[in-house]
């Protein structure tokens, strides 16, 4: 009984503020796929250009770390802050929803700057546990949740496809 009053309430707060909701979402997909992207994108490609990286293959891997390790650290950094922003748009969306919720009339920026200061008080074990979870769930992810970020992310299948065979 107590369950379904709670769900009740929270799909009359949901209707009763779906602009909001549906706001937040498109704002944020919106600067992700509008700005960051391109920028990673650009960085990307800045990267593998500099260090004479023609493509990133599993058949050229065992070139790329012994003709390349800075290319390799370089895109590692990269990686790291594809994370970061993953967990920015984790964290904006988050506390963009308890705005809404509870009504407190937070604007964009001011909801922006609250997921900017989580991440500073982020400690690195829970960096690492939040990278690896998605890692882990990045798979079934797109799912439920589907960001031009994670996109960038992705696990190649064939990789995916040997997991699978080995359990």
């Amino acid at each position: 009984m107590k369950d379904q009053k709670l769900l009740r309430n929270a799909t009359r707060t949901f209707f009763h503020n779906w602009g909001a909701y549906v706001s937040l979402l498109i704002v944020i997909n919106l600067l992700l796929s509008i700005i960051v992207v391109p920028i990673m994108e650009f960085m990307t490609s800045v990267i593998l250009k500099s260090n004479g990286v023609p493509y990133i293959s599993y058949t050229n891997a065992v070139w790329l770390l012994t003709q390349k390790p800075l290319a390799i650290l370089e895109l590692l950094l990269l990686l790291i802050a594809i994370f970061a922003l993953v967990f920015w748009q984790f964290a904006f969306t988050l506390y963009g929803i308890d705005n809404i919720a509870l009504q407190q009339n937070m604007t964009l920026w001011q909801v922006c700057k609250n997921a900017l200061s989580t991440m500073q008080r982020l400690r690195i074990g829970s960096f690492l546990f939040f990278i690896g979870y998605f890692i882990l769930i990045l798979p079934l992810s797109f799912v439920y949740l589907n960001s031009p970020l994670l996109a960038k992310a992705t696990i190649p299948v064939f990789i995916l496809d040997d997991l699978e065979k080995i359990h």
